[in-house]
């Protein structure tokens, strides 16, 4: 679930409107239906605590900064502390 929660609240919306199974195709008890949409909301919380908390962005030391500048741009540049900020 954690791969990809949109597509999981998808499902669980679909569930909750009824729309699936699609009409027509076999359907399990209401009591089995209720469960499943329970389990997979449950699943998805859980994963939400899991990854709660972690940090989206990466701050670049100097070398990695100094790194992404070549790759990116081609240009050696000095990551240590420049004379003004020191």
């Amino acid at each position: 679930m954690s791969a990809d929660p949109e597509v999981w609240e998808k499902v669980v919306r679909k569930l909750r409107l009824g729309v699936m199974p699609p009409v027509g195709a076999p359907r399990p008890d209401r009591a089995a239906y209720d469960s499943l949409i329970d389990g997979v909301e449950q699943a998805l919380d859980s994963s939400a605590r899991r990854t709660a908390g972690r940090p989206l962005l990466h701050r670049l030391n100097r070398t990695e900064y100094a790194n992404a500048i070549r790759d990116l741009l081609g240009l050696d540049v000095d990551g240590g502390v420049s004379a003004a900020a020191g």
